[in-house]
């Protein structure tokens, strides 16, 4: 592998650091943690070898987010994680203010990792241009590559009014010897597209067709989604382990069933147009959220105590 660019050493090197600095026993034993700073979403989760690899958006320098790096870890069973080096850092012109979300897939020994790159700068007219493309990035499962075709897609090949902005998470796999990748776009009418691309090498990539495009309608399929997936069901959870709580989701949408939801704390909901209300006194808790997130997960430390997060999901 060529030699680490500045950036990126100086991120391993502040790892390191960290890593000596930090008390073990207030890190949780078998959740993904970064090794020290910010991360949030997951990226490039894929097997190459024997393991398993994760990846996830880092901002090592700081409790907060900044220009994102890809943080790095993996296992073999998915209970002891390794820490590895971070990834990736946004160190060249094409990427300077991050590196974003992507995937990863494995290729003749090699693992390709396809993520977002991100541009951003001043014109001389006084405007502010941000560009999001995509570029590859080539690795052992350690030490990674970014390729000297990079950007390997931008969005002047989408069709007319796609936005170069809103240009980003690709979605990379290999199927019958070829390369494909999904990638979600801003049309002119700002509603959301899925662009479709392939490659015989993951390097030379071809757009060929946007292949859905949400109107942000929710009629027909998206109804009868719902009403199969909202059918009556109660929930308990241990009351040792926090206060009781009882909520009642009701839809705008004709003949869709209840769900009750017991025993937990919500934070959002699952799809526009629904109702959350307090079964005890009736009131409407919240509304208008897109995502519903309500099982619990039990996050176990080194020391005998523990922590009830919300994890994503979907009651049945």
């Amino acid at each position: 592998m060529n030699k680490q660019s500045e950036k990126l050493a100086k991120a391993i090197a502040y790892e390191a650091k960290k890593k000596k600095e930090r008390d073990e026993d207030k890190r949780p034993a078998f959740h993904v943690t970064p090794t020290t700073g910010w991360c949030n979403d997951p990226n490039g989760f894929s097997r190459f070898g024997e393991e398993y690899h994760l990846f996830y958006q880092y901002y090592p320098y700081e409790n907060k987010w900044g220009p994102m790096h890809w943080g790095h870890c993996r296992t073999k069973d998915f209970i002891k994680w390794e820490e590895l080096p971070c990834a990736l850092a946004p160190d060249m012109e094409y990427d300077g203010q991050g590196c974003f979300s992507g995937t990863a897939v494995e290729h003749e020994g090699k693992h390709i990792l396809m993520y977002t790159s991100v541009l951003e700068k001043d014109l001389e007219d006084g405007t502010h241009m941000v560009r999001q493309t995509q570029s590859i990035a080539i690795g052992d499962g350690e030490n990674y590559e970014k390729v000297a075709e990079n950007p390997v897609i931008t969005a002047d090949c989408l069709p007319e009014g796609s936005s170069p902005v809103d240009f980003r998470d690709p979605k990379i796999w290999k199927e019958d010897g070829r390369f494909y990748a999904l990638i979600g776009s801003k049309a002119e009418d700002g509603s959301g597209q899925l662009a479709l691309f392939t490659s015989e090498d993951a390097l030379h990539w071809n757009y060929e067709k946007m292949i859905d495009q949400c109107k942000n309608l929710f009629l027909t399929n998206t109804q009868k989604c719902i009403q199969s997936l909202f059918k009556p069901c109660r929930i308990r959870f241990p009351h040792h382990i926090m206060q009781e709580y009882t909520y009642r989701i009701e839809s705008e949408f004709p003949g869709t069933s209840q769900l009750q939801l017991h025993g937990f704390r919500i934070k959002s909901l699952l799809l526009p147009h629904l109702k959350l209300i307090d079964c005890r006194s009736s009131n409407v808790v919240d509304t208008h959220r897109p995502f519903l997130r309500c099982v619990p997960c039990v996050c176990f430390f080194r020391r005998p105590s523990f922590s009830l997060l919300g994890a994503a999901g979907c009651c049945q």
